[in-house]
């Protein structure tokens, strides 16, 4: 449940966290493995320095067609 697979390159990223993070603590480890999620592909990779914009995730999960309004 943790783990994330390149479907490209097959690299793997693991996300470990601790319930006696603080929330600034947190937030350092999300950051750090967001740049993890680039750097950690294959050097062939396609996905490696080509990540989609950040605006594109938004939480609550968003209907398709919002997205692409959004988007457009």
């Amino acid at each position: 449940a943790d783990t994330i697979e390149c479907e490209a390159c097959g690299a793997n990223l693991r996300f470990v966290s601790s319930a006696t993070w603080t929330s600034g603590e947190a937030d350092i480890a999300g950051e750090e493995f967001a740049k993890k999620l680039d750097e950690g592909h294959k050097a062939t990779c396609p996905w490696r320095g080509n990540s989609c914009a950040e605006s594109l995730v938004q939480f609550p999960p968003t209907p398709p067609s919002a997205l692409i309004g959004g988007y457009k």
